[in-house]
């Protein structure tokens, strides 16, 4: 066991372990064993997908990420879950892990309910053996400086904005454009937070050591 330990550090060490990250995967783990939806919301670039891509390769588990974005919709989902359903089905002995990123991006965010809470999509049930994980964008309303608030003022002036209806108003003032959830998904929402000062510190040491020491290696070879 303790082979198979350095050999995962010795392949993955451009991944910065830190105690914040540890604690975070044994807890998606046990949400995960204890069949609660994972459902993350974090900033881009907090290191999500990263996280989760250390962790299947732990477990011994295959990933498959899929990005959703505006224009991403039911019939796109449809088709890429195919592969991975398919192969689950196929290997029922493993466990195969679907990542589905920033899904209150996409309008169809019902069908992401379903995958997410229900474990199907239209009615059709996954294998057992599927883990489903999804990332959230925060829903959070942009901070403008007088300056910017000035600025609108003056092109209002000068045009006219046209929005489609009341929710395309509302998401235009949000930071990131993403659709409101349903109730049942509101319930498993976990905050990711952002990383403390202490962690921060703890990251930016790790990897200058790291690139530091593979640049000494270079040098000697």
């Amino acid at each position: 066991k303790q082979q198979q330990i350095n050999k995962i550090l010795s392949e993955h060490n451009d991944y910065t372990l830190t105690f914040d990250n540890i604690l975070k995967i044994v807890a998606i783990f046990f949400r995960i064993k204890a069949g609660i939806p994972v459902l993350i919301m974090g900033e881009t670039g907090c290191g999500k997908t990263k996280l989760l891509k250390y962790m299947s390769i732990v477990l011994g588990i295959t990933m498959k990420s899929i990005d959703v974005h505006g224009g991403y919709g039911v019939k796109q989902l449809q088709q890429d879950l195919e592969e991975p359903l398919a192969d689950a089905t196929k290997n029922t002995g493993k466990t195969h892990l679907i990542f589905l990123d920033e899904i209150n991006t996409s309008p169809d965010i019902g069908a992401f309910k379903e995958v997410v809470c229900d474990h199907s999509l239209k009615g059709k049930q996954f294998p057992d053996n599927i883990v489903i994980i999804a990332a959230l964008n925060p829903y959070r309303k942009r901070q403008r400086s007088d300056k910017e608030k000035d600025e609108d003022k003056q092109d209002n002036r000068n045009r006219t904005k046209y929005y489609l209806d009341d929710l395309d108003k509302e998401m235009d003032e949000l930071v990131y454009r993403v659709f409101p959830l349903p109730r049942s998904l509101q319930t498993y929402v976990w905050n990711f937070g952002s990383l403390s000062e202490a962690d921060e510190h703890q990251y930016i040491a790790l990897i200058t050591t790291n690139a530091w020491y593979r640049c000494f290696i270079y040098l000697c070879i």
